[in-house]
């Protein structure tokens, strides 16, 4: 018999992608897929504890920000096809496009709203 490897959600790494925009089921299907690279709807549910809706609408999310492609595979019988879905980039890419921008973005508000924090309280010195 054949046994299947337990995924073990990492509470830190999805708690750190929710700091740079992700939701916390966008970001729990997104570290699934990092790690498996294709899956089939099913096995993201059971992978990480999630129901029927709330992974189709996190996957739909991933996919409206360019990180997840969907691929139809039809069924032998007659049916509606199973929907597979995997990275649509590379871990690198990801990294660079979405975590090292956001980081800027960041960077950015935050000495914006420190300089006008110091202009204020050395006004008058």
């Amino acid at each position: 018999m054949k046994t299947k490897e337990v995924y073990v959600i990492d509470e830190k790494l999805c708690e750190a992608l929710t700091h740079f925009g992700f939701c916390k089921n966008d970001a729990k299907i997104l570290l699934f897929l990092l790690k498996e690279k294709k899956a089939i709807t099913i096995d993201v549910e059971r992978a990480v504890f999630l129901r029927q809706p709330e992974v189709s609408v996190g996957l739909k999310n991933l996919r409206k920000l360019g990180l997840v492609k969907k691929q139809d595979i039809p069924r032998e019988s007659k049916g509606r096809p199973i929907h597979e879905y995997s990275l649509n980039q590379s871990k690198q890419m990801f990294l660079k496009k979405h975590i090292e921008k956001e980081v800027d973005t960041q960077k950015k508000f935050i000495e914006q709203n420190f300089e006008l924090i110091r202009n204020a309280l050395t006004e008058g010195d």
